[in-house]
């Protein structure tokens, strides 16, 4: 990319986003380099309390929890019955004070989970006191791969796992799986592998006996054994060895866009639905940019890809929506391509629908994370003794000209990634949108 091109190729950097969005996605399987410490501290073991829970304490925070989320949802039995859901708290209730405390979170997030909805949980990946193994897991078409690991066992990146603990890899998935709120089977295969290095999450489902200990096999018979840290930020990670492919770099950009100039194509990455504070540049002043280059240079097809996008405010993307629906070359079929995905979720959704309906876009990838028709809009209340949060739904999401009540938006051009593309840094994905002929 030569230096004419950068003042339209702005990049904005990362930030949280303010008002509703979806549940924390994934962890990139390939983290961040910032904020790294050195690998001595890839080890360190932080105790946490394994006390039993106080019942009274626990039977009030369930009361609380079983009262307010009926009362708060915009449609809390909308899958489950009232009764299955009485029914459930009930049976919660009687097992109280068997519980430690990483016990009771599981069965609550599990409970939470039953309701069927996407943005209604209580999320344990950000549960104070519930710490992680140091390495990431991916669920590929071709099994669950260790995407990276602390430096110090930089030989296993890239192998297959095929038993965590007690549990064959299989049987571990399934068995977290319960815990996760989700739309889809989509959902599942995103957050399910960030479950299975939650020490306290696979000692309270029996995976494994300590959380002091994890043991993880691998495909070729190699065994890894990892002890938890109290948070990601203090591992240092395996670099890549692989050439980073267009969607694995600049994961930290909420937007940004490149020259693609022997396909003739403009890629453009947009990962998070919202603005960045002035004084770095708008979502809409980069669709603005970008209009003004394709004037410049020849683009053949417009690339969009939301994969990574966990939704924020769907208003955000309007200006490049309608900038494309207006285009008088792009707007045919090839002309735009949109990749979506797992992590696909919540307003990205409402924004994949309405570039279906206001363009001739082809999708291309996985199936989205989120359903088309969906309860979203989220707010938060606090359970009165432990100080968890759940999120709930306050209102329905539909669009008329969605048939039915589908799982997911499936893409035109459906595209799965192995385990052997990923760690050859390469895109099938990317490459079915630039090599599609209509």
């Amino acid at each position: 990319m030569g230096p004419w091109l950068l003042p339209l190729l702005c990049l904005v950097a990362v930030a949280a986003c303010d008002g509703p969005k979806a549940p924390p996605p994934e962890p990139r399987p390939t983290p961040p380099q910032t904020g790294a410490t050195s690998s001595q501290n890839s080890t360190t073991i932080v105790t946490t309390s394994r006390q039993a829970v106080v019942p009274a304490e626990a039977r009030a925070d369930l009361r609380a929890l079983a009262a307010e989320l009926p009362k708060r949802h915009k449609n809390l039995f909308f899958r489950l019955t009232e009764a299955q859901w009485n029914a459930a708290v009930t049976k919660l209730e009687t097992a109280l004070p068997k519980l430690t405390k990483p016990q009771l979170a599981t069965r609550f997030a599990a409970l939470v989970a039953s309701v069927g909805d996407g943005h209604t949980e209580l999320t344990l990946e950000t549960l104070p006191g519930f710490r992680r193994y140091p390495l990431m897991l991916h669920a590929f078409s071709d099994g669950l791969y260790i995407a990276n690991v602390a430096k110090r066992h930089a030989a296993f990146r890239g192998k297959r796992i095929v038993r965590i603990g007690k549990l064959d890899s299989a049987a571990a998935q399934v068995t977290v799986a319960s815990l996760i709120s989700h739309d889809n089977a989509s959902t599942l295969a995103g957050r399910v592998p960030t479950h299975l290095v939650i020490p306290e999450v696979l000692q309270a489902l029996g995976v494994i006996d300590s959380a002091a200990t994890a043991r993880f096999e691998t495909a070729d018979g190699g065994v890894l054994e990892l002890h938890p840290v109290d948070s990601w930020r203090n591992v240092t990670w395996t670099k890549p060895s692989e050439p980073l492919p267009h969607y694995r770099q600049k994961p930290s950009l909420r937007y940004w866009n490149d020259y693609l100039a022997k396909p003739k194509a403009l890629y453009f990455k947009y990962n998070v639905c919202a603005d960045q504070k002035p004084p770095a540049m708008s979502f809409a002043k980069l669709v603005e940019g970008t209009l003004g280059f394709m004037k410049q240079k020849p683009v053949e097809r417009f690339i969009l890809d939301l994969r990574d996008n966990g939704g924020g405010n769907s208003r955000i993307a309007a200006p490049l929506i309608e900038a494309l629906a207006a285009h008088p070359t792009l707007n045919r079929p090839g002309g735009i391509y949109v990749i979506i995905g797992r992590h696909t979720f919540s307003s990205a959704v409402l924004n994949t629908i309405e570039l279906q309906q206001k363009t001739k876009a082809l999708l291309v990838g996985e199936p989205t994370g989120g359903k088309p028709n969906h309860y979203g809009e989220v707010k938060r209340f606090t359970l009165p003794h432990s100080g968890w949060t759940v999120s709930y739904s306050t209102k329905y999401f539909t669009s008329a000209k969605v048939v039915g009540d589908p799982d997911a938006i499936h893409p035109d051009i459906p595209v799965k990634v192995t385990g052997k593309d990923y760690f050859a840094g390469r895109d099938p994905v990317l490459e079915a949108a630039l090599s599609h002929q209509p």
